[in-house]
């Protein structure tokens, strides 16, 4: 990898970083209604312009280092004519015996 694509990379990961926890907390928000939900779903429900890639590196990150999202099957996305995995809060008794 150049030293270019490793700086560019760089700053593409601190612009993030400072967007995360607002990214979170929307995310969770929107799965607080108690639904299971897909990326793309979330994402317009946070703003129609979003995108499935703007929220589903974030419920990665709420799935595998927090324990605050995880898998709950499959739904038909209506929009990439796909099945894709669905998510929604762990409730918290699976988080209390985890």
């Amino acid at each position: 990898m150049s030293i270019l694509t490793m700086q560019t990379r760089h700053e593409s990961h601190e612009k993030i970083k400072e967007a995360k926890p607002i990214l979170y907390t929307r995310i969770l928000a929107v799965l607080s209604t108690g639904e299971t939900l897909t990326a793309n779903e979330i994402a317009k429900r946070i703003n129609k312009n979003w995108s499935r890639q703007a929220v589903q590196p974030r419920l990665n990150e709420l799935r595998d280092e927090y324990n605050l999202v995880e898998e709950d099957g499959k739904k038909h996305d209506y929009e990439t004519h796909r099945n894709v995995t669905a998510y929604r809060l762990v409730k918290e008794e699976t988080k209390n015996e985890g």
